[in-house]
This record gives C-alpha cells, sequence and structure tokens, in this order.
C-alpha cells in the first residue's frame, strides 16, 4: 500500500492542480482531512511537538516522530507527507531516519539545512544553517538510504538573507538528485527563479496572505498547512468551553454548530471498521 500512494503522489506532483495538504499530528485530524477530499496530509514537525508541549526545536527524537508517522501514514488511503527535520544529525543519522520513516509507510520527507539543534527564525531565532556540502551530503545520504526509489526526497533550505546562496545550495542538492525542493519563499521572483533554476518540483507552506490558487499560479506544486486544522479545532474548543463554563452544559453550544452532527457521526464511527 505504501508503495502505491507514494506512485500516487508523484503522480499528484508531476502535473495537474496543485496539491493541497492541511496538516495533521494524529489520526483524527488526519482521517477528518482525507474525508474531507484533500489529496495528501502534512505532518508537521513544528505541530507534533505543539501537541507535545514543546517549542519546535528538536525536542522530540526521530524515533518518537517515526511512530507518529507510523500511525498517521497507516490510517490514510491518501499520503502522507512526513517532515524530516535535518535527518536528526548527519551521515548514519539520516540514513535511519529515511530508513525508520520509509517503514512507516510515508509518501515523501523533506529534510533541511538547519543546524541540530535548530533554531528556527520563526521563533526569532537566526536560523543557523550548516553547510553547502554538509546538507548535499544530507541528501545523498537520504536518497542512498532508500529501499523504494519511489518514496520522495525534498530538499529544505532554511538559510536566510542571502537568496543566491540558498538557490546555488538547492541547486547543488537537485543535481545530487532530489526529487523536489522547498521554496521557503512567496516572494513571486524569487519563486519563478528557482522554478526556472531547479527544474524540480517546487514546494512549501501556503501563505496566509495568499489562496490556493495565487500560490499556484506563482509556481508552487504543493501547498501545505501545518497549523490551520490545529488553530481552528483550539478556536473551535474555546468557544465549547466557555459555553460549559457558563451554562454548565455544551449541548446548546453544539446545536449551534451548523455541522456538529457530521462531526459527531465522523467521530463515533471512526475505527470501527477495524472491529
Amino acid at each position: 500500500m505504501a508503495k502505491e500512494k507514494r506512485a500516487i503522489f508523484r503522480k499528484l506532483l508531476a502535473g495537474g492542480p496543485m496539491i493541497v495538504a492541511p496538516g495533521a499530528a494524529d489520526v483524527l485530524a488526519a482521517r477528518f482531512i482525507e474525508a474531507a477530499g484533500f489529496s495528501a496530509v502534512y505532518m508537521s514537525g513544528s505541530l507534533q511537538h505543539k501537541m507535545s508541549g514543546y517549542p519546535d526545536v528538536n525536542v522530540l527524537t526521530m524515533s518518537e516522530m517515526a511512530e507518529t508517522a507510523a500511525r498517521v501514514a497507516n490510517a490514510l488511503c491518501v499520503p502522507a507527507i512526513a517532515d524530516g527535520e535535518t535527518g536528526f544529525g548527519v551521515g548514519v543519522n539520516v540514513t535511519r531516519t529515511i530508513q525508520e520513516y520509509e517503514r512507516a509507510g510515508v509518501a515523501a520527507i523533506h529534510i533541511e539545512d538547519s543546524t541540530v539543534p535548530k533554531r528556527p527564525a520563526l521563533l526569532g531565532f537566526d536560523s543557523p544553517t550548516v553547510s553547502t556540502p554538509e546538507f548535499v551530503d544530507k541528501i545523498k545520504r537520504a536518497l542512498d538510504a532508500r529501499l523504494d526509489a519511489s518514496l520522495v526526497i525534498i530538499a529544505r533550505s532554511e538559510l536566510t538573507g542571502d537568496f543566491s546562496r540558498k538557490s546555488d545550495r538547492l541547486q547543488q542538492a537537485v543535481e545530487s538528485g532530489a526529487d523536489a525542493f522547498w521554496f521557503s519563499t512567496s516572494d513571486e521572483a524569487e519563486m519563478k527563479t528557482l522554478n526556472d533554476r531547479l527544474k524540480r518540483p517546487g514546494v512549501g507552506v501556503l501563505p496566509g496572505d495568499m489562496t490556493t490558487a495565487e500560490y499556484e499560479r506563482r509556481g508552487a506544486r504543493m501547498g501545505v498547512l501545518p497549523a490551520a486544522m490545529a488553530i481552528a479545532a483550539l478556536t473551535a474548543q474555546r468557544g465549547m468551553l466557555a459555553a460549559l463554563k457558563e451554562s454548565g452544559t455544551p449541548q446548546a453550544w453544539f446545536a449551534a454548530q451548523p455541522d456538529f452532527k457530521a462531526g459527531a457521526a465522523f467521530y463515533q464511527k471512526l475505527g470501527m471498521d477495524k472491529l
């Protein structure tokens, strides 16, 4: 089944409408995404850290994240895309990471050039990265570690402040065999430059101020939404908790939600097919 889902993902990545992949870190959310008709699910490392109560700085181990990937990927009929972080080290660490995630059943995994532990710009750090040769070696190790060549390896650079260096780095990763690359930019000119230069599918986070159609027009082949599902759930849960605190019951709040019955039915049925 995993090999078939990888073949499906490669076909989606190669052409047709842009893939839209909302993020999930548990089976319940992932199955809900699939049921809503999306063609892929993204498993963000940041979301997994948040759900465990940690900042996204490599606190979770590779084994913990691969275990989550296995639960989610094996519960889906659509492809699951994994955040492979930094490969959790260099050399043999990257090799083992790819082997474990491949066994987990994911269709694709991205490997980035951040240092270990990483210090992402989104958390206010300078986003330090390893050297280009070290990053390219990680990509080569990832490619060599695959037992199934259809597993998609995505090269991701978090290098900031020098777009030319980032472009050079990604080009070397692609020339080494990476199947796709991560944009890490929403600038139209930069996205065009990367697409024209790298000639591989480009993927990235759907910008908050952009529609999927706009992102696709800029050349993206996949847009992921790492935290949208979690934020939507928290927003709804806040309303339910406020109603419970005020009235002593959440039932009136539930009754006022237009999709309450459908959501409750989905929850009740989930997993029953295993009996």
